[in-house]
């Protein structure tokens, strides 16, 4: 082989590389101005055993991932009491391998605030397809759904003024 071929798959190979860094930088950029974050769930004979919080789980709750790691109960004790079905019933249907749909539901914030999250959920399978655990983007929705309310609670005020009028308008 000549050494204008080599020199050309060499530069071919350093553009690849090239371009891969840049790939991976705009993605940490991504990530990184990005409010949602991942949590990955490990699980042995069809129960979850453990699970990590990304770095960004702060932004969103308000607690660290070492907070999760300290308590084991922490991400379900901090569901809204009146969502804690709905978290429940999301869980056991990743584990049955049931259909599932994201889920919003309200958590605590660690100030003590509710807010408002997505729960999207991917499972993941070893080569033998058993399930061995699964990842939930966690997106903080909580400025959407506040709006949502308000919307709601405004035609409802507007509903009722016009219902209630004496007069046609």
């Amino acid at each position: 082989e000549s050494v204008m071929a080599q020199l050309g798959g060499i530069i071919a190979r350093l553009r690849t590389v090239d371009a891969l860094v840049g790939s991976e930088e705009r993605y940490r950029r991504l990530l990184d101005s990005a409010t949602d974050y991942v949590v990955s769930v490990v699980v042995t004979q069809g129960q979850p055993v453990k699970s990590y919080h990304g770095e960004r789980c702060i932004t969103v709750t308000g607690y660290s991932p070492e907070d999760f790691n300290r308590d084991p109960y922490l991400w379900f004790n901090m569901v809204h009491h009146d969502d804690q079905y709905k978290v429940s019933d999301l869980v056991r249907r990743v584990l049955s391998e049931e259909s599932v749909t994201p889920l919003e539901h309200r958590i605590y914030h660690k100030d003590g605030s509710v807010r408002w999250i997505r729960h999207t959920v991917v499972r993941r399978y070893n080569p033998h397809g058993e399930l061995t655990g699964y990842d939930a983007l966690i997106s903080d929705i909580t400025q959407r759904k506040e709006a949502e309310i308000l919307l709601i609670e405004q035609e409802e005020y507007y509903r009722a003024i016009f219902e209630g009028a004496q007069i046609g308008i």
